[in-house]
């Protein structure tokens, strides 16, 4: 029940089917989003601009249409 409950509400408010998610499943990584992201952070002065945020994550786990089925028809 809980579990339900929890995806109802993820569904509800636009986190499981938004964005990405629509087309490539939960949790997508795109690195365009981390790029402008970090670019942000940069110019805030939160990250060093030498950081190499390519090392920082990976998109080898996602992409794989999970969720997909939680998708409003």
């Amino acid at each position: 029940d809980r579990i339900a409950y929890a995806v109802d509400k993820m569904v509800e408010r636009g986190i499981a089917d938004s964005g990405l998610a629509l087309h490539k499943g939960i949790g997508v990584i795109d690195e365009t989003i981390i790029e402008d992201f970090y670019n942000k952070m940069v110019a805030a002065g939160v990250v060093p601009a030498e950081l190499d945020w390519r090392s920082t994550f990976t998109s080898a786990f996602t992409g794989r249409g999970v969720g997909m089925e939680l998708k409003p028809e």
